[in-house]
């Protein structure tokens, strides 16, 4: 019974992540501390290439209040490689 329970869980995460309730926990969990690494991870695997802009926008929001978080600076260079790419 506990299997099913937590197959259940998984899928709830999966469709509440397609939902882009995920993408608003990360956001607000980078908000409030912006080197969080799983954060930006979870943001990159979910990114559609004609978000880059948006995102690098985000990404400055937390820089403005984050500034020494290399993870949010790893993650600005990593939009911006992205972004430079054919067809990015």
């Amino acid at each position: 019974a506990s299997l099913r329970v937590l197959s259940l869980e998984q899928s709830a995460v999966r469709r509440a992540w397609r939902e882009g309730l995920a993408r608003s926990a990360t956001t607000i969990t980078l908000l409030l501390c912006g080197d969080t690494y799983t954060a930006w991870n979870k943001r990159k695997r979910g990114m559609a290439p004609d978000k880059l802009r948006a995102e690098l926008a985000f990404n400055a929001v937390v820089l403005r209040r984050h500034a020494k978080a290399a993870s949010a600076w790893s993650h600005r260079k990593w939009c911006l490689t992205m972004a430079a790419e054919p067809g990015g």
